[in-house]
């Protein structure tokens, strides 16, 4: 499953999979800009930080602040998820099987 280049995240990501506040919301928007991204989710608690980021950086950027990381997951993957048919085990952590096969194709 590929990601979307112009799609990024900040925040830390608990457990349970909540997006936890940063610091630095600025400087991080900036270098999300200047690195050619065009849509940034950001901690929900970090959005009363947006007041402190320059208009110049908040129009180039589409800045979605979340809580879960359910809601980045639609938008930062390209193609469709593996049905669990496509899945299989292997030491121990689940692949898609057909990344396996076209692995052990290309490398003999």
């Amino acid at each position: 499953i590929k990601v979307d280049r112009e799609v990024a995240m900040t925040g830390e990501i608990d457990v349970h999979g909540q997006i936890l506040p940063i610091g630095g919301l600025k400087m991080k928007l900036e270098a999300a800009r200047n690195g050619g991204v065009k849509k940034v989710f950001i901690p929900k608690d970090n959005e009363k930080d947006l007041r402190d980021v320059p208009d110049s950086i908040k129009e180039r950027l589409e800045i979605i602040p979340v809580e879960h990381i359910d809601e980045i997951i639609p938008h930062a993957l390209v193609g469709a998820l593996p049905t669990p048919e496509e899945l299989i085990e292997l030491d121990g952590s689940f692949v898609v099987q057909q990344s396996v096969e076209e692995f052990r194709y290309s490398h003999g």
